[in-house]
């Protein structure tokens, strides 16, 4: 069977990071008793394609993963539940169908176990990957001059599959720490007739968009031209808001705590600028701490939003990366 990290049975699993699922393989004989150190094959189908980190965590193995299947021989401990099982735990990669199959050497026919599991894009994003306008990498491209050429900014999954931004992902343009062309003199754009960017420049690719264009221009002919994102912490950033709790303290006051992260993590030590259409907050400015929390009371605030920008961030277009909270229900 295919579990999550509750032994829950499952037969669905995102590609996010954080996200595992183990396969559980329990070998008896015809009177129903546990059998150690016993051979088994597991074969991931599609050659593996659809996981990732597949690693034995209970057995002991006879031949490494490769290609989508291994060779372990079950567990010995007399006594305990793992007694006469494999287990080995997986994430996911690209998203679609497999089965997992599990084979005992020697066995009878008819032995044999699969079970089904679909990998599901992820939410978190991984990486943003440039592209050609066609879907190639950026490498040995040959422009003409004055004639601009279109790139992609893709947000990708841990799985390495394109994803809807989950948030406005700003893509820094930057020789030495984001978006760069490998010779000088040329410039970026937002559109092809549009006003060149400038160092220290952002492109954003817009909440729930899946890509992004922008385009590059050079004064001259050039060969062999190479595009890339370095891998910087600066080179891109996703914020998102979590309102981890939401909960009035008394009849006209609550208590929001927040949670800020970006695609790398939690967002520490960043500056959140507070408003509230309804009622008042008793602070304007917070600090989010190395966990990226942190906390507000509003009071009188019934029917109202409570604003949060993240300060000193600005998008392609000039506006604040912001989200709006709603006033919470009253707790029973």
């Amino acid at each position: 069977k295919i579990v999550n990290a509750k032994g829950t049975t499952v037969s669905r699993l995102p590609a996010d990071e954080d996200e595992e699922a183990f396969v559980e393989v329990l070998v008896r004989d015809y009177f129903d008793n546990p059998l150690p150190n016993w051979e088994v094959e597991v074969e991931f189908g599609n050659a593996g394609a659809n996981v990732r980190d597949v690693t034995l965590t209970h057995g002991t193995s006879v031949t490494s993963y490769s290609g989508g299947r291994l060779v372990a021989r079950t567990f010995s401990s007399p006594g305990s539940a793992e007694h006469g099982t494999l287990r080995l735990s997986f994430q996911g990669a690209d998203a679609g169908s497999f089965t997992v199959t599990a084979r005992p050497a020697g066995a009878l026919p008819g032995a044999d176990a699969s079970r089904s599991c679909r990998i599901d894009p992820g939410t978190g994003v991984a990486a943003v990957q440039l592209r050609t306008a066609a879907g190639g990498t950026p490498a040995n491209l040959g422009l003409s001059a004055e004639d601009p050429i279109e790139l992609r900014l893709v947000p990708v999954d841990f799985g390495g599959n394109d994803i809807p931004a989950p948030g406005a992902i700003n893509v820094l343009v930057s020789d030495a720490k984001g978006l760069y062309a490998s010779v000088s003199g040329g410039e970026f754009m937002l559109d092809p007739d549009g006003d060149p960017l400038a160092a220290e420049d952002h492109v954003t690719i817009p909440r729930g968009r899946s890509q992004q264009s922008v385009y590059y221009v050079h004064p001259s002919d050039q060969s062999k031209v190479g595009f890339g994102l370095r891998s910087a912490p600066e080179a891109y950033v996703c914020y998102l808001l979590e309102v981890t709790e939401a909960s009035q303290t008394d009849e006209d006051q609550a208590r929001i705590d927040l949670k800020v992260t970006a695609a790398a993590g939690a967002a520490a030590r960043v500056e959140l600028g507070l408003s509230a259409t309804e009622g008042t907050l008793n602070t304007k400015a917070l600090t989010t701490n190395s966990s990226g929390a942190a906390s507000v009371t509003w009071t009188a605030g019934d029917g109202g939003q409570l604003k949060v920008v993240v300060g000193n961030v600005r998008q392609a277009d000039g506006s604040a990366v912001e989200f709006v909270v709603d006033w919470p229900e009253a707790t029973p």
